[in-house]
């Protein structure tokens, strides 16, 4: 029972997991967070901290993820 022609499950998704695309999916994700937080404000009005809170993680996790890239 050899492992040797088994391939990677994610190997479809490799480009994803590709280090160089990580600042750039960190952005996208802050962004989507933010307009996640943007929704809520506009649709529902009084969940200020759960909008509050989704846009601070968001930028909080795209500047992480940057800043760690440029320390390396």
């Amino acid at each position: 029972m050899g492992t040797d022609n088994v391939e990677w499950a994610g190997e479809f998704f490799k480009p994803i997991f590709d280090p160089v695309l990580h600042p750039a999916l960190a952005v996208l994700f802050a962004a989507m967070g933010l307009v996640y937080a943007g929704k809520f404000v506009v649709t529902r009005g009084n969940l200020n901290n759960e909008a509050q809170y989704a846009a601070v993680a968001s930028a909080a996790l795209g500047l992480a993820t940057i800043f760690e890239k440029e320390n390396k």
